[in-house]
């Protein structure tokens, strides 16, 4: 189950990117997901934070866009870690 956590989340990641200001929170069972974006154009700079609960895990994202988009995906509890380069 936690990869289709993973992988939704980097759906929404590639939804967000699109929009300039975005705010998602999703309540699953025990399960707390937070997703805050902020984006500012001219300057390039993209702050993601994600706080994802599952019992005692907890998974912690930024994401800073400057000239070159950089994605970095830190799971703490899951055994995963992504990083997406973009250079545009």
């Amino acid at each position: 189950m936690h990869t289709e956590k993973v992988v939704w989340v980097m759906v929404l990641f590639m939804m967000i990117c699109v929009v300039e200001v975005v705010v998602v929170v999703v309540m699953m069972r025990e399960e707390v997901v937070v997703v805050v974006v902020v984006m500012m154009m001219r300057e390039e700079v993209v702050v993601v934070v994600v706080v994802m609960m599952m019992r005692e895990e907890v998974v912690v994202v930024v994401v800073m866009m400057m000239r070159e988009e950089v994605v970095v995906m830190t799971m703490m509890g899951v055994e995963v870690g992504v990083v997406f380069v973009v250079i545009v």
